[in-house]
């Protein structure tokens, strides 16, 4: 069920397209307290890994020149990042999908 707010903590982030770099403390900010990993293509070429480390401290390095498409972010509500995430429901055998605004 799609939601205007999303609250969860994740561990690991993936995403798919080239990531203004003023965005990215809306992205590590969904990662939870005792940290994460985010993979992001940065706008304009740069893969990289950023982890948050259970103490709050925040690395990041490149891993390669990339060159991926823009991400869309959403106008307006505070200029957050907006958010599909999909997974597989093993019970049902079926895609699930949500969308969120952070």
């Amino acid at each position: 069920m799609p939601s205007n707010q999303h609250h969860a903590s994740y561990d690991r982030i993936h995403v798919g397209a080239s990531c203004p770099p003023h965005k990215l403390p809306a992205l590590v900010d969904l990662l939870g307290p005792s940290g994460g990993v985010i993979v992001v293509p940065v706008h304009p070429s740069d893969l990289r890994c950023i982890v948050k480390h259970a103490d709050g401290n925040i690395t990041q390095r490149i891993l390669s020149q990339v060159r991926y498409g823009d991400l869309e972010v959403c106008v307006g509500g505070g200029g957050g990042v907006s958010l599909v995430m999909v997974g597989w429901d093993l019970q049902t055998h079926t895609v699930v999908h949500s969308c969120c605004h952070h």
